[in-house]
């Protein structure tokens, strides 16, 4: 994804820090942000965005000011490719996402 910057390809790091996302803390907008980009570019998972639109609402929801930003841009940007129905359950599986309490 171009509108992506330079995250077309996902470093392992990268990969191995957001799936930490699906167990992270309420308030780890970074990870979810990574996880976001992970599915958005379908970097050793499919690509989703329907999944990486959730992530990346999640991000922005967790941030302010300039921290913000960015996610909110890249959701922007994975809504472009999707249809009315898709982001309304990306949002709906935001609005249900509950952190995955650490083993």
């Amino acid at each position: 994804m171009g509108d992506l910057g330079d995250a077309g390809h996902v470093s392992p790091f990268l990969v191995s820090q957001a799936r930490g996302a699906r167990i992270a803390p309420a308030r780890a907008g970074t990870a979810q942000y990574n996880y976001g980009l992970v599915h958005a570019n379908g970097d050793g998972v499919p690509q989703d965005f329907v999944e990486a639109h959730m992530w990346f609402n999640l991000a922005a929801a967790q941030s302010f000011g300039v921290y913000r930003e960015p996610y909110v841009k890249a959701r922007d940007a994975v809504a472009e490719h999707m249809t009315a129905e898709q982001i309304a359950e990306a949002q709906r599986r935001a609005r249900e996402w509950t952190p995955t309490p650490e083993p």
